[in-house]
């Protein structure tokens, strides 16, 4: 709602500011005087809104103060008589200072923005806030006229829409990720899996020339194979054609766990989730990156974990996301990360347990982990979704994440998930 109009309405009733009303004997605007500076017709009006309105003198004094200013700010009219307005009110997230607030309606007649108020019991509140140039024309001194509606339940609406819009575009980037990763790994498995068919042939062909190569060893001497003697290659080669088999196990593997992650399951949170299995699945997709961040890695798996009901993709994620945190939060390679699985019997919890001794958390940030954007490490590219998102997904699966952190020395976070009751027990 436009609210100029109001001004404009009001302008041939203001009175602040008039020389009955002011009292100039030591220099200061309505020091003496704990009464409300507008004209008694318009300070009924304005007692009946329910914004915020404030009459200020030519140098930014309070010289009136309705009552909805009084219920606004928590100053009674005796506190903020005489008071300078940027003394009065803490201002925050505003283009303009107070100061320039003043000057720019002075100079254009008005001025309208948005800013936080520093309102009654130290809470912040959104409002949309209006600085009206009032002169009368009897008069050289400028008087002003500040209006402030709280506009926070808006604010708050608005920022919920932009976060679900926000949600929907990074759910279409998980949509495409999906298709780009299958056409990815279908581009990968097909080599590999010559590699994969074709070394163990290699492995019994090596095996069935070596007694002959042995023999003509034996009769000839040593001889050279790929530049290196035979002596030494006819023990090396079989851990070549292994690390071979290995790496195209491993390539495998890395592939048909990314395009698990990626792939949209449609099929809902009712699946028998095998905790340790989507940890080891989780680590082998940003093994790389723990190998870069720490050389002091440690992993322990919980021995006869129950299963937990859930989604395994979406768990995933939340543990993907605990570790990429760790690994960012470590300053030195020396410092160690952890994680580990254990199954708390009375609590009938199963937790995954990711410690690191990074840098830790700061007390004040502690409170807003969990709110969508919000992020320590925006200049590194944090974009303050990952905490967020990770959050609705164990919410999702009945579960909790719990947060440790003492700065300078490290953070433990621990996921509890409900485990499966046994067959026969729900």
């Amino acid at each position: 709602m436009n609210f100029l109009w109001f001004f404009d309405m009001i302008d041939p009733c203001l009175k602040i500011g008039s020389r009955s009303c002011t009292d100039r004997r030591d220099g200061r605007e309505g020091r003496t005087m704990a009464k409300s500076k507008f004209s008694p017709p318009l300070e009924e009006v304005l007692n009946l809104l329910d914004e915020a309105v404030i009459g200020l003198g030519p140098h930014g004094a309070i010289v009136a103060w309705n009552q909805a200013a009084e219920q606004f700010y928590g100053l009674s009219l005796t506190e903020a008589m005489g008071k300078p307005l940027a003394d009065t009110l803490a201002v925050e997230d505003c283009l303009l200072t107070t100061a320039q607030v003043l000057q720019e309606a002075e100079r254009s007649n008005r001025w309208r923005g948005e800013a936080v108020h520093r309102v009654a019991d130290g809470r912040r509140a959104w409002v949309e806030w209006v600085v009206k140039r009032v002169q009368r024309p009897e008069e050289k001194a400028v008087h002003f006229l500040s209006f402030a509606r709280n506009i926070s339940e808006w604010k708050i609406a608005e920022e919920r829409a932009r976060q679900h819009q926000q949600q929907i575009i990074q759910a279409d980037k998980m949509l495409a990720l999906g298709t780009l990763v299958s056409g990815v790994a279908h581009e990968i498995n097909n080599p590999n899996n010559f590699i994969m068919l074709n070394t163990p042939i290699l492995q019994e062909a090596w095996e069935s020339m070596r007694p002959i190569l042995d023999r003509h060893a034996e009769e000839e001497g040593d001889f050279l194979v790929g530049g290196l003697d035979y002596s030494e290659m006819r023990d090396t080669i079989p851990l070549l054609f292994s690390g071979v088999v290995e790496g195209a196990k491993r390539i495998k593997r890395i592939v048909g766990d990314l395009k698990n992650f990626a792939r949209t399951d449609a099929s809902g949170m009712d699946h028998e989730v095998d905790v340790n299995a989507g940890v080891q699945s989780a680590l082998t997709l940003v093994s790389n990156l723990v190998k870069k961040a720490s050389r002091n890695f440690k992993v322990e798996f919980a021995d006869d974990l129950p299963p937990v009901r859930g989604n395994t993709q979406r768990l995933q994620q939340v543990i993907i996301n605990l570790l990429q945190n760790a690994c960012q939060a470590l300053e030195r390679q020396d410092q160690a990360i952890e994680i580990r699985t254990a199954f708390d019997a009375k609590a009938g919890e199963v937790k995954i347990i990711v410690r690191d001794e990074g840098v830790g958390i700061p007390p004040e940030a502690m409170p807003h982990l969990f709110d969508p954007f919000y992020t320590t490490r925006r200049e590194r590219g944090g974009t303050g979704l990952g905490l967020s998102v990770a959050s609705s997904i164990v919410q999702e699966h009945g579960g909790r994440l719990e947060f440790q952190s003492t700065p300078k020395r490290g953070t433990t976070v621990t996921l509890s998930l409900p485990a499966k009751p046994p067959a026969g027990r729900g």
